[in-house]
């Protein structure tokens, strides 16, 4: 932390006199060195004044807000130690300070994770600490028994762990101690609700993926025991919105005649509800034999007998040719069975047509690919987020704003899911900054790092692992110099792929990239103008506001269509509903499960119109999809009439979807 001058005016001799003072912050990157700020506002303690911001008076010490905010960060250390590393102090100028004087400062923390604890716990009770402690916190103080059976001293803030719970600990302060308003607080690294998941779900989905797995282990009557039991659902790891709920819906479906599963309805559509992939292994057998074909078959029949075992359990339940859909405490689960073999089988059917001279088949090669990505390549990435998502708590918190923040650009899907939470992951595995501990501070961070970083020059470093020496690293850029003209725009090397094109092969492009950079920037000042500004920014509206301007037309979507978003009456009333549709009928059919029509559209248009035009939209809010037509290669072809041809295609193809095809 730099130091700061402060200026002394003897009227009398007409000097200046420079004076350091350590207090106040005056370096650089304040907006991005902490986890929360906190704005505070003392100009109603200053009378008359006319100091300009840039300085300060001759009585220097005894100008009140100053006197103020050091005395609150006097006591800001004696009440609340435990919740931060360090902090600091930066006098910020607004519209009154020119006339009035330095009275507006913001504090930034570097938080731990005692942040967000509702209790704060002293001295054990009838000691002389806990005199101490009693009165300092006066009528707040309670006595608490803990689980280790002592009895403390505690002030609660809280019900449940929360952020808002050191700022309530600085909101006593201010209006207990310094006498001043609850007003003059703000927190201003506050995310808007928008960007706010409920933790209480994603809890639940472990909750009872535990469950399922317990089950799964214990089967007896089984024909092989189940020996690996993978979660490779994002949901499982916290880093997909569960929009607009992971739980089973009802609404708008019909039961199919025999009675296992649902249809939507004729003049409705159900709202989405996602499913969780869960992986499976099994102990090893030679009875599989090694036609394809027979093993598709045996694994058929393994996914009946587990549906009968878990009727056993009264636990509902699917089974299809190529997975066995669970519904259990009213979440749909998908049971893959993972065979290593395949893909030695379908290597070897390929080595053998190559050693044969013959032109190897297609299918097979896109079989062998096919396999090697889901189950192999995009496993074992996931394996390895998960356990980064459990070590690094922040981490899901920014993969789902940056998820929700792309939607609201229109670029869901112009980033794979994988990649996006590698750059997400990028931050916390930087060694040259502390990590950090509030989706605030990771979300620009990420914004950050897609700005700054060199993506034609360097590859993106993301050792999960934390595995890599210094020689690996060197021999890692060395490879991405010599391979630059054959690798995508953006190279992410990961302990699983040290080339870094294997997930981002697929997107971002060079136009996507360009596009997304320039958001990202706006996005920081916006972020940054909210912490330091005179009034607090509309958030929601500067972080999701939704440009449709650039593109040449935009395709508006009937409401009803859109089904991964709730209209506002029933956001309050839909988990009372499925919380009580738990034990009831719900769980006798399977649900409409991964049904998005605004979404599989979306990946029509992009198959079929790819050489014409680029779609985009927001998985999440999807009212509207933006097209911006590519030019011909052909100049002479390049007109109106192509391009209203095209939107005609897009129009029957979109039948009943859309609301409407406007021009811009």
């Amino acid at each position: 932390m730099k130091k700061t001058k402060s200026l002394d005016f003897d009227a009398n001799k007409k000097q200046v006199k420079v004076e350091e003072d350590s207090f106040f912050y005056d370096g650089d990157n304040f907006t991005q060195e902490f986890d929360h700020y906190v704005r505070f506002d003392f100009s109603s303690l200053l009378p008359n004044a006319t100091v300009p911001c840039n300085g300060v008076s001759g009585d220097f010490y005894s100008n009140k807000p100053i006197r103020k905010i050091k005395r609150l960060v006097k006591l800001i250390h004696k009440a609340m130690p435990e919740r931060f590393e360090r902090l600091a102090v930066k006098r910020v100028c607004s519209s009154e300070d020119e006339f009035k004087g330095a009275s507006h400062f913001v504090i930034g923390f570097v938080t731990t994770k005692n942040w967000t604890n509702p209790l704060t716990v002293g001295p054990q009770a009838n000691t002389k600490e806990a005199q101490e402690f009693r009165s300092f916190w006066s009528d707040r103080s309670e006595l608490r028994k803990f689980a280790d059976s002592q009895i403390c001293e505690c002030v609660v803030w809280g019900q449940t762990a929360y952020n808002f719970a050191a700022i309530r600990v600085i909101e006593y302060l201010v209006e207990k101690m310094l006498e001043l308003p609850k007003s003059t607080v703000e927190w201003r690294s506050a995310l808007p609700k928008i960007l706010q998941i409920n933790g209480d779900e994603i809890d639940q989905i472990n909750k009872v993926f535990g469950s399922l797995s317990m089950d799964l282990r214990t089967m007896k009557n089984l024909p092989l025991i189940v020996t690996n039991i993978h979660g490779i659902s994002p949901y499982l790891r916290g880093t997909e919105p569960p929009l607009p709920s992971i739980f089973v819906s009802e609404q708008n479906c019909e039961v199919s005649e025999d009675e296992t599963h649902r249809v939507p309805s004729r003049d409705k559509l159900p709202r989405y509800t996602p499913v969780v992939t869960v992986h499976l292994k099994l102990e090893h057998s030679t009875k599989w034999g090694s036609d394809l074909d027979a093993i598709q078959g045996l694994t058929s029949s393994f996914y009946l007998q587990m549906a009968k075992e878990f009727q056993k359990l009264n636990i509902f339940s699917v089974p299809t040719e190529n997975q066995l859909f669970i519904v259990r405490e009213n979440i749909v689960f998908e049971l893959v069975i993972v065979h290593d073999r395949i893909g030695t089988l379908l290597g070897s059917l390929i080595e053998k047509q190559k050693s044969q001279g013959v032109q190897v088949e297609t299918e097979l090669i896109l079989k062998l690919q096919d396999y090697r990505k889901r189950f192999i390549y995009d496993s074992a990435l996931q394996a390895s987020l998960f356990s980064f998502a459990v070590v690094h708590k922040t981490f899901p918190d920014v993969v789902r704003i940056m998820k929700r923040w792309l939607g609201a650009k229109l670029l869901s899907g112009h980033i794979p899911d994988l990649v996006l939470e590698l750059l997400c992951a990028a931050v916390f595995t930087d060694s040259s900054q502390t990590q950090p501990r509030s989706a605030w501070a990771a979300f620009r961070r990420v914004l950050q790092l897609l700005t700054t970083h060199n993506w034609t020059a360097q590859p993106l470093l993301v050792d999960l692992d934390q595995a890599w020496d210094e020689e690996q690293i060197t021999d890692m850029r060395k490879s991405f110099v010599k391979m630059r003209p054959v690798l995508p725009p953006m190279v992410i090397m990961t302990n699983e792929d040290t080339v870094g094109s294997r997930w981002s092969y697929g997107g971002p492009s060079p136009l996507i990239l360009k596009r997304m950079i320039g958001l990202a920037k706006d996005t920081v000042a916006v972020l940054d103008n909210h912490i330091e500004s005179d009034m607090a920014l509309k958030l929601t509206d500067a972080l999701m506001f939704r440009d449709l301007s650039p593109y040449d037309c935009v395709i508006e979507i009937r409401d009803e269509a859109v089904v991964r978003e709730l209209a506002p009456e029933q956001e309050n009333e839909v988990t009372e509903k499925e919380q009580k549709t738990k034990e009831e009928k719900l769980d006798k059919a399977l649900p409409v499960v991964d049904f998005d029509p605004v979404s599989d559209f979306v990946d029509s248009l992009r198959d079929k119109f790819a050489d014409s035009a680029l779609f985009f939209y927001d998985k999440y809010s999807s009212h509207a999809i933006g097209v911006k037509f590519k030019p011909s290669q052909n100049q002479a072809t390049k007109s109106d009439f192509h391009q209203k041809k095209l939107v005609t295609k897009i129009r029957r193809l979109g039948e009943g979807l859309i609301k409407e095809i406007r021009e811009n």
